[in-house]
């Protein structure tokens, strides 16, 4: 039998039978670097691997855990079904951590990843279902063979998520063997994803159909990942809940069918149905904002597993699904007048985005989306709710906002903070100021301060997508 290591079993630094001495090799690295634990081992090297975290995981397989370089589908180590993965964490200034990038799990073949049943019958689950993940803490400019690991320890999926990657793989086999790999994006799916994985545009590979596409691997999302590493004091968990299906209909038709039975009916009428007092909301500036969110809350929370009827903050499928409620109100004479905003731009972490994918405005577009679509019908201050439908950005038009994140990355570099591409020169976004006044700045990369602006959908392009769902 072959060996899958670069030295006998009984000279390995743990046993690869006994998964406990597998992890706890692993949490060796806890507070350590991995140059730092080379150089303890008298193990020298001039490994670099500054800006690939695909290099970096195969030299951590490789000089910590002594195994062959391989593309096999079987565990890395196979005697215990154990795959390893390292992924970096980022700190915010409020000292919370969060996954720089997806969770990459295996490459996908268009010939063979789904010539079987289902995710369970398929080589993926076997990456999937017992993953040692070591995560180390991201510095700016530091190879990450210096990065600090913070955490080494198994994946614990909790069963409803396990259920919910087989619904993922299932859709994005759909596509495939329906010659539809082409319109595959992140945002078709909720944990599990078949994100781009070649070098450019330019790499890509033959898949059913005759079709031409770019490369694509399994990963799991940061949104998931996030969600479940985060703690959360029990009275913050309290708010959140989580949203059960309607005779075996999958969560969005239950969502889109729950919202539906307030179709046509006003915002003072769906509070009265929750016996809320409408007029109590209404004096606020942001009174719509309110508004709708609060109506949001009342209607999902009927779906909640929860029996108490009290309306949740939040909903657990929704956050680790990284779903992103938009509400959108139409003129009393169908039109729009609002383009859709998104976080204000920080100039500094822009020019330092160096992955497009693991940009935040691709974090942002390629989500999924609930639009809740109302209609001021000419009553002050209480408009209708005419539909609620999921939507998820074509893999087109995100190559569109790739274009237009690459063009404002460029001019931020270049000082020309006045020259960004407007709604009338890109079809699908635009860069505009997003402060609340001259006075709101924020520092850029030349130590300048310039005006709070975002990246923004045009207006006419949400208007398109809503009339598509509401025609």
């Amino acid at each position: 039998m072959k060996s899958n290591y670069l030295k006998p079993l009984n000279e390995l630094d743990y046993n690869p039978y006994d998964e406990a001495s597998v992890i706890c090799h692993a949490q060796r690295l806890i507070r350590k670097s991995l140059n730092e634990v080379l150089e303890e081992k008298n193990f020298i090297t001039d490994h670099h691997a500054k800006n690939n975290k695909g290099a970096f995981g195969l030299l951590l397989e490789e000089l910590y855990f002594s195994i062959k370089n391989n593309s096999d589908s079987e565990p890395d180590i196979i005697e215990s079904g154990i795959e390893i993965k390292s992924a970096q964490l980022l700190i915010s200034s409020e000292n919370k951590k969060t996954f720089k990038e997806r969770l990459k799990i295996s490459s996908i073949s268009f010939d063979s990843s789904f010539n079987y049943e289902n995710l369970f019958d398929s080589p993926l689950w076997k990456k999937l279902e017992k993953i040692l993940l070591i995560l180390f803490l991201y510095k700016q400019g530091e190879d990450r063979m210096d990065n600090i690991c913070d955490f080494a320890g198994l994946l614990k999926f909790p069963d409803e998520d396990i259920a919910q990657f087989a619904r993922d793989w299932d859709t994005i086999k759909k596509l495939v063997v329906n010659n539809k790999a082409n319109e595959i994006t992140e945002g078709v799916t909720y944990y599990l994803s078949a994100n781009t994985s070649g070098k450019d545009s330019n790499d890509l590979v033959d898949a059913p159909g005759g079709l031409r596409v770019k490369r694509r691997a399994f990963s799991l999302k940061s949104a998931y990942l996030n969600e479940l590493f985060t703690y959360r004091p029990p009275i913050i968990k309290a708010k959140i809940g989580k949203l059960k299906t309607i005779d075996g209909k999958s969560l969005e038709e239950s969502v889109i069918e729950e919202l539906s039975k307030f179709e046509g009916n006003s915002c003072s009428d769906i509070c009265n149905h929750f016996n809320i007092n409408y007029q109590s909301l209404i004096n606020a500036k942001d009174y719509f904002s309110r508004v709708s969110k609060l109506i949001n809350k009342l209607i999902l929370s009927k779906l909640s597993e929860d029996s108490s009827n009290i309306p949740f903050e939040e909903f657990d499928q929704f956050n680790k699904a990284g779903i992103t409620i938009k509400t959108v109100a139409l003129e009393k004479n169908n039109t729009l007048k609002e383009a859709m905003s998104f976080p204000t731009i920080k100039w500094v972490e822009l020019v330092h985005e160096d992955d497009w994918e693991e940009s935040k405005l691709y974090d942002n577009i390629s989500r999924r989306f609930l639009f809740y679509v109302y209609k001021k019908n000419g009553l002050e201050k209480n408009p209708t709710f005419l539909t609620a439908f999921f939507w998820t950005m074509s893999q087109d038009d995100i190559n569109q906002m790739h274009e237009l994140w690459l063009d404002t990355k460029n001019k931020v570099l270049e000082n020309k903070y006045d020259e960004f591409l407007s709604s009338t020169q890109h079809p699908v976004g635009h860069i505009r100021p997003h402060a609340r006044d001259a006075s709101d700045l924020i520092i850029t990369p030349q130590g300048t301060m310039q005006k709070k602006k975002s990246f923004w959908i045009n207006r006419k392009y949400i208007y398109d997508v809503i009339q598509k769902k509401i025609k």
